[in-house]
């Protein structure tokens, strides 16, 4: 089964400071499931990332879903 990820998941754990960066990074290392992000996912997800983190963090994803780890 396929997961359909919430970009507020992405936030959590690709930002340090979040509330919910342990739980987050900790979930993304034991799912064993296909991870998917919705293209308006990925736009609102640029945006979080581009107002929290900055453009590094934006690439970072985008690597991931060239690489296969995140499927649009």
């Amino acid at each position: 089964m396929a997961i359909l990820l919430d970009p507020s998941a992405v936030l959590a754990a690709a930002d340090a400071a979040d509330l919910n960066h342990r739980a987050a990074v900790s979930w993304f290392e034991r799912v064993d499931e296909p991870l998917l992000l919705g293209v308006l996912g990925l736009a609102e997800l640029d945006v979080l990332l581009q107002r929290e983190l900055g453009a590094a963090a934006t690439h970072a994803v985008l690597d991931s879903v060239v690489a296969g780890s995140i499927r649009l």
